[in-house]
């Protein structure tokens, strides 16, 4: 957690230029009591601790480094290093894009996707919120909880009529072009409104929605839910981002039955047989905590830390995160790979 009180690392604040928060930068409080501090456009968060609040008037106002370190003394006047952590809490505000004076930040690109924005689903996602509310609160988990058991069934029941169906290697040697058709054109589109659904449920609008070229190349939608940094609750945090796996999730059951109806024989046989494939491949992708994705935001969201990835796959110590979140968040992606790599081992042998 950014906290002048708390950082390792040396600096020469003489180097630094006057520090101020960029324009629009929002304080948000979380229910567990964390302030987080937000980028302008809600592409980041960073959460700061107790001394970093007591700095936030000084860094909104702007201030020279010396005068915020005459500050850090007065507060702590034992304190011997007061210089080392303050440089280590202005370098994470500026890697976060929070800093006026970080010109690189503050105009840096998003890496390796550009986005085309085409429109604003936000009206379409607030109706579709309306009417899920018109389900019982008390009901809604037993609703997903059946939906869940039900494509765990139908998914089973292909695995026992013949488990080589389930083989990734399928996506090659059974390719499908009705299947393919079905997963990019309905699943997907599906996969990103339910982003946005969650969203307006948890009670954050959604900005756009649109086209987005990954490694400014591969082509796929999306939808903007960074407002959701608005949601104090980390369970409605965690919801916006895991019912896109959701949905994948169901797809796949739904394509199952359909499979087991059919003997994954004739037109739509082997149509739905290619969607189980696509969707069981997406449920892993996308919930992959090594990258910013689905997974990695819902796991964060669940340990209430946004730095918790940051912290956890960096090469260096970073003193952002509690070693409890750190090391969780490490489990995690130890057995979301070996899941794969047991996989592979099943194509092998």
């Amino acid at each position: 957690m950014p906290d002048p009180a708390h950082c390792k690392e040396p600096c020469d604040t003489a180097n630094h230029p006057p520090v101020q928060l960029r324009e629009g930068v929002a304080r948000v409080r979380r229910a567990r009591g964390q302030t987080v501090l937000v980028s302008p456009d809600g592409s980041s968060a960073t959460r700061i601790g107790e001394g970093g609040e007591k700095l936030l008037p000084l860094l909104m106002r702007g201030a020279d480094v010396d005068e915020v370190v005459a500050f850090l003394q007065q507060q702590h006047p034992l304190d011997r290093d007061i210089s080392i952590k303050l440089d280590r809490f202005l370098a994470e505000l500026a890697r976060g894009g929070l800093l006026a004076t970080s010109e690189r930040t503050a105009k840096r690109a998003r890496p390796g996707a550009k986005r085309f924005a085409l429109f604003n689903p936000d009206r379409l996602a607030k109706a579709l919120a309306q009417w899920w509310r018109w389900i019982p609160a008390s009901r809604s988990p037993w609703l997903v909880g059946l939906l869940i058991a039900a494509a765990a069934i139908g998914l089973a029941a292909v695995w026992l009529g013949g488990s080589q169906r389930l083989n990734p290697v399928g996506l090659i040697t059974r390719f499908d072009p009705i299947g393919l058709a079905v997963f990019v054109f309905i699943v997907v589109p599906l996969h990103e409104l339910s982003h946005a659904v969650a969203c307006r449920a948890a009670g954050a609008p959604v900005t756009t929605a649109g086209i987005m070229l990954h490694f400014f190349v591969i082509p796929g939608p999306y939808v903007e839910t960074t407002e959701a940094y608005r949601v104090a609750d980390r369970w409605r945090r965690f919801w916006i981002p895991a019912t896109g796996p959701l949905v994948d999730f169901l797809a796949s059951g739904t394509a199952a039955w359909m499979v087991v109806l059919t003997g994954g024989d004739g037109l739509v046989g082997r149509a739905s047989l290619y969607v189980l494939l696509l969707s069981c491949l997406f449920v892993y992708l996308d919930t992959n905590p090594f990258t910013p994705s689905d997974g990695s935001h819902m796991l964060e969201a669940l340990l209430d830390d946004e730095l918790a990835r940051t912290t956890a796959l960096s090469r260096h110590r970073l003193p952002l995160s509690m070693r409890p979140v750190t090391n969780t968040y490490r489990l995690v992606s130890v057995v979301h790979f070996l899941v794969a790599a047991l996989v592979v081992a099943w194509l092998v042998a």
